[in-house]
């Protein structure tokens, strides 16, 4: 096992850097929530990498919003979501992690949303979902773009203690 190395402290002061990717993410959940497919992936590099909730990657902005444009018109049809920034960690003056918790106001019901099957559990009723979403940022030319996302289902109920 390889000993944690610490890391040395970041000489500059991040107060913008941090506002600004907080900024990404404000626009990312109005967009969500507008059913605006485009507007989500406004902010992600050309060449972003996604892993879904279920698991599945997705390579490319194109290829994100070809996605959730779909999304918005089946099985997140009239939902909302609300972005809640956890913490933002700087890897690097130009690298930046950010933590969210998700949560999600969809037709699908609780399990669905990690289900491969989910666009047949569309129900009528509205229920609430979690995720932990990780973002990853890098600053290039002065601009933060996300440069790849980890989405994370929390589970409906309390699991076994490992």
């Amino acid at each position: 096992m390889r000993p944690i190395v610490e890391q040395p402290a970041l000489n500059h002061d991040q107060s913008a850097d941090d506002r600004a990717i907080r900024d990404i993410v404000s626009r990312a959940e109005a967009a969500w929530n507008a059913g605006d497919a485009a507007g989500f992936c406004a902010a992600m590099a050309d060449d972003i990498d996604v892993i879904n909730v279920v698991g599945e990657r997705k390579h490319g902005r194109e290829a994100v919003e070809r996605g959730h444009h779909h999304a918005f018109g089946t099985i997140y049809k009239g939902n909302r979501t609300r972005l809640a920034v956890e913490d933002i960690r700087f890897v690097r003056p130009e690298v930046a992690i950010a933590f969210i918790h998700a949560r999600l106001i969809s037709r699908l019901p609780p399990g669905a949303v990690t289900s491969a099957t989910r666009e047949r559990q569309i129900s009528d009723e509205m229920h609430e979902s979690e995720a932990r979403t990780t973002m990853i940022f890098a600053k290039h030319n002065g601009r933060w773009q996300m440069i790849a996302l980890q989405n994370t289902s929390v589970a409906p109920t309390q699991t076994a203690l490992a």
